[in-house]
């Protein structure tokens, strides 16, 4: 099973807030084995936007596509990965 480790937003590990409306979101993901893979992801933001099920192995630099963050949106409230 695939697990989030870690996330970023706009290539931040911790920030108190940020004032990008549109920001880059990356996760960094654990596997119990060697074999498994991100074959999509799926993005929630506290009931503002979800991506929905997205086929693709990516994980970094994703863009946020839902409506532009008000200034000092906390990351926290961002929660990408494996769809």
């Amino acid at each position: 099973m695939l697990r989030v480790e870690r996330t970023t937003v706009g290539h931040a590990d911790t920030v108190l807030g940020m004032d990008v409306p549109n920001p880059k979101l990356s996760w960094v993901l654990s596997a119990e084995r060697n074999d498994e893979r991100q074959t999509a992801y799926q993005v929630r933001v506290n009931g503002t936007w979800d991506s929905g099920k997205v086929p693709a192995d990516r994980t970094v630099a994703v863009p946020y596509a839902g409506p532009p963050l008000r200034p000092r949106t906390r990351p926290g409230s961002l929660k990408p990965g494996p769809g």
